[in-house]
């Protein structure tokens, strides 16, 4: 019985690869994380990992080209090759079709997720530069000259389901910044001779990444994903882990201060949203040590200092009445279960405000003090009116850059 293999038959497969195969242009305007996917498939992606995505496709171009060729020859033997040739090369072409143009390709997600976090923080004797970062006791580690791509921060300049989502898979406890397997450790030693950055910190728990606080930086919403990464990290990964959620809001405060730029990072709604952190680490249940007295304290000073900034440079009268109210709220609950007490957050409430010339800084210093000794007994006060005065001095005398002393602030109390 002999097999029949039409001319017709043969073009019409040839016609089918090539359309299927010419539909990638479908997948220009998919997106992941900001990377054009169909570029990124063609030019980058490998199959397997190990064969590029565009040597298939020019290796099966060329198939069916030859194919053509062939069309007028007679020899069984030959055609009956071609076919069996044109129907792997059709087979290939529908999975493609449908694997990786209609839809979006999980090893292709992958793959992109991959390339645009891996390589930019490894292993490394070198401590971490910044001061939130020693205090919470992050692992040594270092910086290589790649930066969070324009791509992703240009995604991430919107808010909304999808780049919700899409945050969560970049940058949550389960994203491929924290992935350390044999590949991947491969991966960074190959490209910068260094094993991965071990981010992995309080009960096993890892710490909000660097890669998350780079993107912070440059992102036009700061205050949509800073609320984000706290609900994500403070409010489910480490809900069992009060030390974990202090050391997150400390790094997280430190960064607003140095880093944010935004108006509404410094408005009525991050203020009155980033509280509930900030307070959780002064009324939480856990073992208090003098090791975490001293970081709550470390982290009253970040936290005065953006409320101090709020009132400064965006000032508005609902703010100014929020940080009162918040303020005595805090002092109101310090003190509990071996927490930092009221004492030392009014001295330090006073230390920051001497660092700020305005008006209203003044103000909310002066009633906070005024609200101290309205809920301290009298024999356990021990910031007096003087040792008010003495606090200030002293920390104007420690300014640089011509900080005006404000010694009178408590010469009247009301």
């Amino acid at each position: 019985m002999k097999l029949e293999l039409d001319s017709n038959i043969l073009l019409t497969m040839i016609s089918i690869n090539m359309t299927i195969i010419g539909l990638t242009s479908l997948a220009e305007k998919k997106t992941i994380i900001g990377v054009d996917y169909g570029k990124y498939l063609i030019n980058k992606y490998k199959l397997f990992n190990i064969i590029p995505m565009y040597v298939l496709l020019v290796l099966f171009a060329v198939i069916n080209i030859l194919a053509l060729l062939t069309l007028y020859l007679t020899d069984f033997n030959l055609r009956t090759t071609i076919f069996v040739g044109l129907t792997i090369c059709l087979s290939f072409a529908i999975y493609y079709f449908f694997g990786f143009i209609l839809r979006e390709n999980s090893s292709v997600k992958a793959q992109i997720f991959e390339n645009e976090f891996i390589g930019l923080y490894y292993k490394d004797p070198t401590p971490p530069g910044a001061e939130c970062d020693r205090v919470v006791k992050m692992n040594n580690g270092f910086r290589t000259t790649k930066r969070i791509s324009s791509d992703i921060v240009t995604y991430f300049n919107k808010f909304n389901n999808d780049t919700q989502k899409a945050f969560e898979e970049s940058f949550g406890p389960e994203s491929y910044i924290y992935k350390r397997g044999k590949r991947i450790t491969k991966r960074y030693m190959a490209l910068i001779g260094h094993e991965p950055y071990d981010y992995s910190g309080v009960d096993g728990l890892n710490h909000i990444s660097w890669e998350f606080f780079q993107l912070y930086r440059w992102s036009d919403l700061q205050e949509k994903w800073i609320m984000e990464i706290l609900s994500i990290f403070n409010d489910k990964y480490a809900q069992n882990s009060p030390e974990m959620r202090l050391n997150n809001i400390i790094r997280v405060m430190f960064h607003i201060n140095v880093f944010g730029r935004t108006d509404n990072m410094f408005g009525y709604r991050v203020m009155d949203y980033i509280y509930k952190y900030v307070k959780d680490a002064y009324i939480c249940q856990c073992n208090v040590s003098a090791e975490r007295v001293e970081k709550e304290k470390i982290l009253f000073g970040y936290y005065c200092q953006y409320l101090f900034t709020c009132i400064l440079y965006h000032y508005s009268e609902q703010s100014h009445k929020l940080s009162i109210r918040l303020l005595k709220d805090l002092l109101a609950s310090a003190g509990v279960d071996g927490h930092i007490t009221k004492h030392d957050m009014l001295e330090i409430l006073l230390m920051q405000s001497a660092k700020y010339r305005d008006v209203n800084t003044e103000q909310i210093a002066t009633i906070v003090f005024n609200y101290y000794n309205d809920i301290t007994p009298k024999e356990e006060i021990t910031i007096t009116l003087e040792r008010a005065r003495e606090i200030i001095q002293n920390q104007s005398e420690e300014q640089l850059g011509g900080t005006v002393s404000r010694t009178e602030l408590f010469d009247e109390v009301c």
